[in-house]
């Protein structure tokens, strides 16, 4: 081997050990940024740079200038560049959801010798009929499931809950994200296509509501925690200190927001936005628990 190839991670550590590793091989090497994500590392802090605030929407509306997404003549398409009002529908049981699409994938060979490695992780597995997609061609036919059954409702209620409804309007796209089996890229450009001829069908709160979170949201934390590594690794502004209650493991509380997210996330390692930062993470703010625990929680 004459020279080293590697594709940038997006973790604070693992990037501190492929430099020391390219460094101690003795041969060429070069780091490749990632197409999973529409920035690099540091065009977040680029932006920011000279400014008071750090301010997610400020940001958002320079991304959606930048890729021309959701735009016409240079103004927002639909007058607004944000229809966050339009997405705080309370949640009915008549609402109707289509039955959700899941794998039933035989992973067992995988999970026993995960198990068998001693790796622990949230969530419980029937490894028999595993329900979350493993290869590209099955995260694109989730992504084709969204577009043409939950994207027309998508924003309406993205941030409603229901004990009773687990993923309700929710892509489930993000474990494919993630895991790099899908682009954020080919995510939008294929929500909008489906927009783009069905706007009599899917308002464009639906389609925004969407796009800010991958566009934005997601863009930004990332970019926030390059700019911040690795002071951000041990960051305890508020000095809290108090311990994670026990009932973030078991879910064993009479608070029933917080015993129907906690134990959906113990039972299906799921939980979305509103789930994460109004409850779980909210709660733990509240309660000044130590940000170290709340992290090795959230991270488990």
């Amino acid at each position: 081997m004459t020279k080293f190839e590697y594709q940038l991670p997006d973790e604070y550590r693992l990037d501190q050990q492929l430099q020391e590793f390219s460094r101690n091989l003795g041969i060429e090497s070069q780091a490749y940024d990632s197409e999973h994500f529409f920035t690099d590392r540091e065009e977040l802090a680029l932006f920011f740079r000279g400014k008071k605030t750090l301010l997610m929407e400020s940001f958002y509306r320079h991304m959606r200038r930048k890729h021309k997404i959701l735009l016409e003549e240079g103004k927002p398409e639909g007058g607004k560049w944000n229809f966050d009002q339009n997405n705080r529908k309370k949640w009915n049981e008549g609402s109707g959801i289509p039955a959700q699409f899941f794998f039933h994938k035989n992973v067992n060979e995988t999970f026993t010798r995960i198990k068998n490695s001693g790796i622990h992780s949230i969530g419980k597995v029937d490894p028999l009929r595993f329900s979350w997609p493993v290869t590209r061609s099955e995260s694109l036919k989730l992504l084709h499931h969204f577009c043409e059954n939950l994207l027309g409702h998508f924003g309406d209620f993205q941030d409603a809950m229901d004990p009773d409804e687990i993923y309700l309007y929710h892509s489930r796209l993000s474990f494919s994200l993630n895991s790099k089996l899908l682009s954020p890229k080919e995510v939008i450009h294929t929500v909008l296509k489906k927009w783009k001829v069905n706007t009599d069908k899917i308002g464009i709160n639906q389609i925004e509501g969407f796009i800010r979170q991958i566009l934005g949201w997601r863009e930004y934390m990332r970019g926030i925690y390059w700019m911040s590594m690795p002071e951000y690794g041990v960051c305890n502004k508020l000095r809290n200190k108090n311990h994670l209650p026990d009932f973030y493991w078991n879910a064993d509380t009479n608070m029933n927001c917080l015993h129907h997210t906690i134990k959906n996330s113990l039972d299906n390692a799921y939980a979305h936005h509103i789930q994460r930062l109004m409850i779980t993470g909210n709660f733990a703010l509240l309660t000044q628990t130590d940000p170290d625990q709340v992290d090795a929680w959230y991270l488990y």
